[in-house]
């Protein structure tokens, strides 16, 4: 049995085009989020095979969303093409940090504001 990871490997004989690659890992998302379809079974199978708790399910799920999500951006035209995967992850951590770090400040501004206001 294939694992549901190793399907979008290509091998010599089997070359995918950058497109094909995007279209295929974006039919996997679907099938993740709709819970229907052989994505999620394996998923299943493989987490049943290596002990991995039912319960860590959704947040397994959500990680491989997040890590497929990457896969097509580091295919796409735009700031994040070509990267390895986990420089992709890194950018968008950078990038969350720094917004939640402009809330925050914002949000000590408006209490500051508030307390000068009483």
């Amino acid at each position: 049995m294939v694992c549901w990871f190793q399907q979008a490997i290509p091998t010599k004989g089997n070359k995918m085009t950058v497109e094909q690659k995007k279209d295929r890992i974006w039919a996997e998302i679907r099938q993740i989020v709709l819970d229907e379809g052989p994505t999620p079974e394996e998923i299943d199978a493989n987490m049943a095979e290596s002990g991995i708790d039912p319960a860590c399910r959704e947040a397994l799920i959500s990680q491989l969303i997040a890590n497929r999500c990457a896969e097509i951006a580091a295919l796409s035209v735009g700031p994040f093409k070509g990267m390895p995967l986990p420089l992709v992850l890194a950018a968008w951590t950078d990038f969350t940090m720094s917004v939640a770090a402009e809330q925050l400040e914002k949000l000590a501004d408006d209490v500051a504001d508030e307390e000068v206001d009483d």
